[in-house]
């Protein structure tokens, strides 16, 4: 009747040790019965009852002999459980007490019920998995424990990486499906004590109480990060390619305090993020100040937004042959109160990470509209203005009607507008950048790809998007020509763009040798800084006015050659459809 009962019954000596436990107890509390025998009950206490609950129950079995009640408790994987607990003493044949019995049997409906509405308070309804606060319960126990057997307790933050484009794109439905297959598969790669959460929107906790050493965390990231390399397939013929960026924080090396501790498992996250995503990152004390930096960084900025304190720079585009001013790109700084002048690297990732981006990509298209106008009525040669839009700006459905209404408003053509979009930018949603990228076409912009042969581009994409213009990355031409594998991947891209019927502009040139490199492979633009750095209007407005040529001395102009339209006559046109408005852009994210 021991064995077969299905309560859980457990017997202890006077001290209370445990000297017997049944199947049901075994099964019930996640334990074994050797790790369970000359242990004490209150090895699955919950912390969910004050020390008076304890003292009346004793109280009661000293006076009476015994107590019955509901009762919290905690299995061995940190899970919590109720019960209705009944405790007996048990007597010798004198009538002496020998040992306590208690028997866990299951709640009467009501009390059921109310486990229930419980536990729709500690489970996520979508994947089955603790939700944030069941994790923090049993991150604060496992805390607890941690400091008694001196084991470290490590807490992992997991963010996918490009969810929400995949959201966008194929539904919520096939969304919350998505969520729930990842939650089953990441929880493969945990061992029993170790609990999986979902922390809400595409964001998993996974709490490690025996994590041992920073290396068992972080081998437990791989395989988590080795989980999601594999493809998932949620319906037929649609398979879906995840990654993540892992934040990995450990007790009591990073935090004593439950909040600091998943405050800092999301900023290792985030930095993991910053670094390239398909990684995870360790929390360290220099990051802790990074993110103090960071956040006071976010404050100045919207202060600065709200006071205006960002310029826009210039710098200059030219004729790869003559060296004539053919455009400029526009490229936003920070006039700091304290520091002078900030370049972009030091706050669009900032700006980026806190939604910034949005408002000062605004303030760039709609700045750069009206300089362009104040140029033409100082009668300055028509040439391109170049505006970078940032990834966030194509999720604004109102982005056209925006570029459009700034164009009109200050009667600038919108063929002499470009807007430029980052290769990485360009492919985190194509179908909608295909969609974003024709309304512009459609309004008479033109259209470049920036930084081109850095990211995971497709060809096949690259195809049905309607470019104008294809950048050289200046990565490719850091010591061209005498870096032969450069030159090659340099080379390479001017071909497929002429290929593609697109024009091209090389960026970061600095030396006579690349300029006679890329024009022998016929490259159509030049920009870098041997023919000017980023500068004021004004003075971008001078260099205009007085230079005829942008070449540095000692560099001729070269000999002419097939214009490039004709050289791409045998491309079939670029379908633009009619209509007439104009478009925008945004910020940088990298320094020129």
């Amino acid at each position: 009747m021991f064995a077969a009962t299905s309560d859980g019954i457990v017997v202890t000596d006077l001290q209370g040790c445990i000297v017997e436990v049944n199947p049901a107890y075994c099964a019930l509390t996640g334990y074994s019965r050797e790790a369970l025998l000359g242990q004490n009950p209150r090895l699955l206490k919950s912390n969910r009852h004050d020390a008076e609950f304890y003292r009346r129950m004793w109280q009661a079995l000293l006076q009476e002999g015994r107590w019955q009640g509901e009762i919290w408790n905690r299995r061995r994987n940190g899970e919590l459980f109720v019960r209705w607990l009944t405790i007996d003493q048990v007597r010798d044949e004198r009538g002496s007490p020998t040992h306590y019995v208690g028997v866990l049997s299951q709640l009467c409906a009501a009390r059921r019920k109310d486990a229930d509405v419980e536990r729709t308070l500690h489970v996520d309804p979508l994947t089955g998995l603790p939700n944030g606060l069941l994790l923090r319960d049993r991150l604060r126990q496992a805390m607890v424990l941690g400091r008694r057997s001196g084991h470290k307790v490590a807490l992992l933050h997991l963010d996918l990486d490009g969810f929400r484009p995949i959201n966008e794109r194929y539904g919520h439905p096939f969304g919350d499906r998505l969520l729930v297959a990842v939650a089953e598969r990441l929880r493969t790669g945990l061992r029993a004590t170790d609990t999986a959460a979902r922390a809400g929107g595409d964001e998993f906790l996974f709490l490690l109480p025996e994590a041992g050493a920073a290396s068992d965390a972080g081998l437990v990231a791989r395989k988590l990060l080795d989980l999601l390399a594999e493809p998932f397939r949620i319906e037929a013929g649609r398979e879906v390619r995840l990654s993540a960026s892992i934040g990995i924080v450990l007790h009591p090396d990073d935090a004593e305090d439950v909040d600091e501790l998943l405050a800092h498992a999301e900023a290792a996250m985030q930095r993991a993020k910053g670094a390239g995503r398909n990684r995870y990152h360790f929390y360290s004390r220099s990051l802790q100040a990074r993110a103090s930096q960071e956040m006071e960084i976010e404050a100045e900025l919207r202060r600065a937004l709200e006071q205006e304190e960002f310029l826009l720079y210039y710098q200059p585009q030219v004729d790869a042959r003559r060296g004539q001013l053919t455009g400029v790109e526009a490229l936003v700084r920070w006039n700091h109160p304290r520091q002078g002048i900030l370049p972009p690297g030091r706050f669009i990732k900032i700006a980026e990470d806190t939604g910034l981006i949005a408002p000062l990509g605004e303030w760039v298209l709609r700045t750069a509209c009206r300089q362009a106008r104040r140029w033409r009525d100082q009668g300055l040669p028509p040439f391109r203005l170049a505006v970078n839009l940032a990834a966030v700006q194509f999720d604004d459905l109102r982005l056209v009607d925006r570029v459009a209404g700034w164009l009109i408003e200050s009667g600038v053509d919108p063929r002499q507008f470009e807007v430029e979009i980052t290769e990485g930018s360009a492919m985190r949603s194509p179908e909608r950048t295909v969609e974003r990228l024709m309304e512009l076409k459609a309004i008479g912009v033109r259209v470049a790809i920036d930084d081109f042969g850095t990211g995971y581009s497709s060809l096949g994409y690259l195809r049905r998007f309607p470019v104008d213009t294809l950048k050289v990355d200046r990565t490719f031409l850091r010591n061209v020509p005498d870096d032969e594998e450069n030159a090659t991947l340099c080379a390479a891209v001017i071909s497929l763009a002429r290929t593609l019927g697109m024009s091209v502009i090389a960026e970061g040139v600095e030396t006579a040798a690349q300029v006679e490199f890329l024009r022998e492979r016929e490259c159509d633009e030049l920009q870098g800084f041997l023919f000017g750095r980023p500068m004021p209007p004004d003075e971008l407005a001078r260099t205009a006015r007085t230079r005829t040529t942008l070449l540095p001395d000692g560099l001729p102009p070269a000999r002419s050659r097939t214009p490039a339209r004709q050289r791409r006559g045998s491309m079939p046109p670029r379908a633009t459809p009619a209509r007439t408005t104009p478009p925008g852009v945004s910020s940088r994210r990298k320094e020129r």
